[in-house]
């Protein structure tokens, strides 16, 4: 927030076109990525030149779980089964990161819990899709 405050832009984009609000999200910035989307007018539904979401940054990190949950709380929802342009969605990338409670909640907020397939027993479930 101090570079912003400094005057540096927040649409600024790396190569990739990762952005600021993907950094913060991938890093558990929670207050910042809050900033960004409500006093900056970033979009939570960005996707870089991978067609990774912020949602996917935030996932694959396996250390973002706090900003994770904030990004599934948005209203209107993010789209939780997109794909990147490697076909993995952020349930995938969620598993790659090796984190169970942004496994967990990606998984619940994919509308896995309860499904048929799975059953109630959502952490299993969650496990099985990481094996």
């Amino acid at each position: 927030l101090a570079l912003l405050t400094a005057g540096a832009a927040a649409t600024v984009q790396d190569k990739q076109g990762v952005d600021i609000l993907m950094l913060a999200c991938r890093h558990n910035q929670v207050d910042t990525a809050q900033h960004l989307i409500e006093k900056c007018g970033l979009l939570a539904s960005a996707i870089d030149r991978q067609r990774m979401t912020v949602l996917m940054h935030a996932a694959a990190s396996g250390k973002a779980p706090q900003a994770t949950q904030f990004l599934l709380a948005l209203d209107p929802p993010l789209d939780r089964l997109a794909a990147d342009s490697s076909g993995l969605t952020a349930l995938e990338h969620a598993c790659s990161g090796g984190c169970t409670a942004t496994i967990q909640a990606v998984a619940a907020a994919s509308q896995i819990a309860g499904s048929p397939m799975w059953g109630p027993d959502l952490p299993a479930a969650a496990r099985l899709l990481c094996l």
